[in-house]
């Protein structure tokens, strides 16, 4: 596990019991702790320049919106001048941004619909 940080602070933040179960599964598997990873995310959107308006770069500024949910697929797509969501993707991969989760509701919604299209296509 990870040593203190020199000059740490403690916080705390809020998660659901699911989310933190895998976290802790995830940082099990590789050694660490759900702090590190923490951390080295933080550190992450930093390197990227996120932290500083002046430095972020424009295409990191939009796909970080993007990745938080604040804006749609489609706005990201037409503000980075990209065209073929393979790329997009793989341009968030590089960034080193999850896409964002469907919310449980549309989620929901998805399931139900593409049940639907299942019993209606092969009767069941």
């Amino acid at each position: 596990m990870g040593a203190a940080v020199a000059d740490s602070v403690n916080f705390t933040i809020a998660l659901d019991r699911d989310a933190l179960r895998r976290a802790k599964i995830i940082a099990a598997r590789h050694d660490t702790s759900v702090n590190a990873m923490i951390r080295h995310y933080l550190d992450h959107l930093h390197d990227i320049g996120l932290d500083n308006e002046g430095n972020a770069s424009g295409n990191s500024e939009v796909m970080f919106k993007y990745s938080m949910g604040l804006i749609p697929k489609k706005q990201a797509m037409t503000e980075l001048g990209v065209s073929d969501y393979g790329i997009f993707v793989r341009m968030m991969g590089r960034a080193g941004l999850p896409l964002p989760a469907v919310s449980k509701d549309l989620e929901r919604k998805m399931v139900g619909d593409f049940l639907q299209v299942v019993s209606q296509r092969f009767g069941r």
